[in-house]
């Protein structure tokens, strides 16, 4: 498995990330009421594929999505 270490700013973001060769839309919030930032990850064309996945630092994020076959 390869591990992927995105940088990220403290404000809400969103952007395209290629992994492994296949793009993907992510979308960083705040969420007040977790009072944690969250991702979303849509597919390259904005179709959801997980939503309000929080961001937890040392954590792989998509373990529990590897049914997604995500990079």
């Amino acid at each position: 498995m390869i591990a992927y270490e995105v940088p990220l700013s403290p404000t809400p973001q969103v952007f395209t990330i290629a992994l492994a060769g296949v793009n993907y839309q992510m979308t960083v919030t705040w969420n007040p009421f977790m009072a944690s930032w969250c991702l979303d990850l849509a597919d390259s064309s904005g179709n959801p594929l997980v939503l309000g996945i929080p961001i937890i630092t040392g954590l792989n994020l998509l373990a529990q999505y590897a049914y997604l076959k995500i990079g």
